[in-house]
């Protein structure tokens, strides 16, 4: 499970059974009963010294966003084309901007907006194509050059890992253990048999300062069955 968007459905050749009344992978209640809680806070586990991540487990910044006065436009503009060789092109504007320039393999360049700011996004596509140093003095080099961030994610993929973890974290929701942010939600969707097509949990609003996104990346990129990729 991951961080991203996209979808497949998943037929197969054989007899599609009758649609039943409740799907089959849906979380009854009762498949976590115990007293014991279901998540830990960090403090309580984190250990004091760094140590590498467990087989499977990748971490990375998967999106970089920042803004800087529109009169500094040309400034970035030149940073871009040296890290990112190859014309941009201008693209359907960002929402609210009425220009946007896109380099070879997703950065882009925003602005004409009405608070005069220009806009730098650095997407997964980009960022896919640096290490996890290179992101991070990218990310310094637009600080340095007076821009402010908003908006980074961060990425931790649980690849091939059980789509138990996701109905955990769905199960602690449940059971009011998960207060840090104040509402959560889902995104479930399923197909005219009531197969998954989609498993996704919302922790928090998509305008907050802090925003979780637990899903499902094999079904969301359409590239595997359910419970193959979970953040």
């Amino acid at each position: 499970m991951n961080s991203h968007e996209n979808r497949d459905s998943l037929r197969g050749s054989s007899p599609q059974p009758a649609m039943p009344d409740r799907p089959s992978n849906a979380i009854s209640g009762s498949e976590w009963t115990s007293n014991q809680p279901l998540v830990t806070p960090g403090a309580d586990t984190h250990p004091t010294q760094g140590q590498a991540l467990p087989e499977g487990v990748f971490i990375g910044l998967d999106w970089i966003r920042q803004k800087a006065p529109e009169s500094d436009r040309r400034t970035h503009e030149a940073q871009l084309d040296s890290h990112w060789p190859g014309p941009p092109n201008y693209v359907k504007p960002a929402w609210h901007f009425g220009k946007t320039l896109m380099w070879p393999n997703g950065p882009q360049l925003s602005w004409d907006h009405p608070s005069q700011i220009c806009v730098i996004d650095l997407p997964s596509r980009a960022l896919a194509l640096m290490d996890g140093h290179e992101r991070v003095t990218w990310l310094k080099t637009l600080a340095d050059l007076g821009t402010t961030p908003t908006r980074i994610d961060v990425a931790i993929d649980f690849v091939d890992a059980s789509i138990a973890l996701g109905r955990q974290k769905q199960a602690a929701c449940e059971r009011g253990e998960l207060c840090g942010l104040r509402t959560w939600h889902t995104h479930h969707e399923y197909g005219a048999f009531g197969q998954q097509v989609r498993f996704q949990l919302s922790l928090g609003s998509g305008g907050s300062s802090m925003y979780v996104r637990v899903y499902d990346k094999g079904l969301e990129q359409r590239t595997r069955e359910l419970g193959h990729q979970n953040p």
